[in-house]
């Protein structure tokens, strides 16, 4: 069986058997998320997000993204070493005006087989629902052109904070699959 087949089916199946249904949901008053041992929230200023993760020996590195406006600083969060050649990614941290706005977590960057990736997926959604949020959406976008696909399986809870499962088919290079889970502020 195709192995993206199987990882579908088994976030599908978690989706209905790790979160249960509610009829009310506790919402955290400011979303948070932990990257590597930093717990960080949305609003926290720039300067205290970055001596939390000094202090954790976690090292953000400034990445500067193309359309990215003046106001607007994004970091990599790297684990293993300060130079994103060598490290594994473990996150990413985005501050609009010095405040965080989006938050990225990473759950086994460097997994290589559909069990990996199934176990990342089971700790992001234990994760959600340790947090409290167990009512969420599903969307399912993907992208499809000659030589490239892209798909995604995202579950969004409170409107703040996404599991997604991204999946990325090309004909030049191996498939890649990657687990991740996000705070960001509303319609971001």
């Amino acid at each position: 069986m195709n192995p993206i087949t199987v990882i579908m089916g088994t976030m599908l199946s978690l989706v209905f058997t790790l979160v249960p249904p509610a009829c009310s949901q506790t919402i955290p008053i400011q979303p948070s998320i932990s990257i590597g041992s930093v717990e960080v929230s949305l609003g926290m200023s720039r300067d205290h997000v970055y001596q939390l993760f000094k202090a954790a020996n976690l090292h953000p590195q400034v990445t500067h993204f193309p359309n990215d406006a003046p106001n607007i600083e994004s970091w990599t969060i790297c684990e293993d070493g300060e130079n994103n050649n060598d490290c594994d990614t473990e996150g990413q941290a985005t501050f609009r005006d010095g405040r965080l706005i989006l938050a990225v977590v990473r759950w086994a960057p460097k997994a290589r087989t559909a069990a990996d990736v199934a176990d990342a997926l089971v700790g992001a959604v234990r994760d959600f629902s340790k947090r409290g949020l167990t009512h969420c959406d599903l969307d399912t976008p993907d992208d499809t052109k000659p030589n490239y696909s892209y798909k995604e399986l995202r579950m969004t809870c409170a409107g703040h904070s996404s599991v997604e499962l991204l999946i990325w088919k090309s004909t030049s290079e191996p498939t890649r699959v990657q687990v991740q889970q996000s705070i960001s502020e509303k319609g971001r």
